[in-house]
């Protein structure tokens, strides 16, 4: 029902300034309204083109509402062709460097507020408490 009024906006539009300029010539409401449902048609077709790319086009081939496993946290470049990438893969963290000729392995990152860099503080606190003692 939504698309009934500018479909027939589209298709009335051309017409009717056609029986206008078949009148009396040149009408420059005709020729505005025109170019009008010109311009909602060529919004349209990018709108749908828009829509059908991001519907069945979607980089990595994933579906909606699937969870990922890796994800690129954060990236930072600091040379042409040539960038640090944060990686999250099963939640752990990897410092990976990208240049032009491939991806290495840096270290591994333990991140504030995440279980892994909890548990390790955890250890490191037990550790000192009983070399105190």
């Amino acid at each position: 029902m939504r698309y009934c009024v500018p479909f027939l906006i589209l298709v009335g539009a051309p017409s009717c300034a056609f029986a206008l300029e078949k009148e009396g010539g040149f009408s420059f409401i005709a020729s505005f309204v025109q170019m009008l449902a010109s311009l909602a048609l060529v919004i349209g077709l990018i709108y749908l083109f828009y829509y059908v790319s991001n519907r069945w086009l979607k980089k990595g081939g994933s579906a909606k509402g699937r969870s990922r496993l890796i994800t690129v946290v954060e990236t930072c470049y600091f040379a042409p062709k040539k960038s640090f990438l944060l990686v999250e893969v099963g939640g752990e963290y990897l410092l990976l460097s990208d240049c032009g000729d491939g991806v290495r392995f840096i270290k591994e990152v333990v991140m504030p507020g995440t279980n892994q860099h909890q548990a390790e503080t955890l250890g490191k606190e037990a550790g000192h408490g009983m070399s105190r003692l």
